[in-house]
């Protein structure tokens, strides 16, 4: 004899499943203490707005831009200024050029001072920023070797600075 259920069974007794479930599987369930941060770029350079409210909002830590931190940081209150709210800065997005071996040198200043900077002020990530192109004639496979070896090289470069480089 086959039994058939009907939709509103199925959904109640999904219902009663979809309850229990949790209680079922907490035990097993690790408890999470996700640490997020978030990114300061979104006060237009603001430093103390952005890690007052940051702070306030309850997160982990904060990321700025290494240009925009390299600006922050000529102000000679800044320590102070983040100091009081307590909150971190984690990382600093740091944009380079890949793709031009000429402009590599100058990527690779840029990223030593952001690193430095990072460093100075309690960080340890730095996210390695590709430059734009244009997507519609660009040639990936003319552009890998320099990709490839200015990935190498400025990872090389942050982790000689106690950093870790990701992209």
């Amino acid at each position: 004899m086959k039994t058939q259920i009907t939709r509103r069974d199925f959904s109640r007794l999904s219902g009663i499943a979809a309850a229990v479930a949790p209680a079922l599987f907490a035990a097993d369930v690790p408890t999470r203490k996700l640490k997020i941060g978030h990114t300061g770029i979104t006060w237009n350079n603001n430093s103390e707005a952005a890690v007052r409210d940051i702070s306030e909002l309850g997160y982990y830590g904060f990321e700025t831009f290494g240009n925009v931190l390299e600006n922050w940081a000529a102000d000679p209150d800044f320590e102070q200024k983040i100091g009081k709210y307590k909150l971190p800065l984690i990382s600093g997005y740091c944009g380079i050029n890949l793709t031009d071996p000429a402009k590599k040198q100058d990527s690779l200043d840029k990223l030593s001072k952001w690193g430095g900077l990072i460093k100075k002020y309690g960080g340890n990530i730095v996210v390695i920023g590709p430059n734009g192109v244009p997507r519609a004639t660009y040639d990936f496979k003319a552009n890998k070797a320099n990709i490839v070896a200015m990935l190498n090289e400025s990872s090389k470069l942050v982790a000689d600075m106690g950093l870790t480089a990701v992209l």
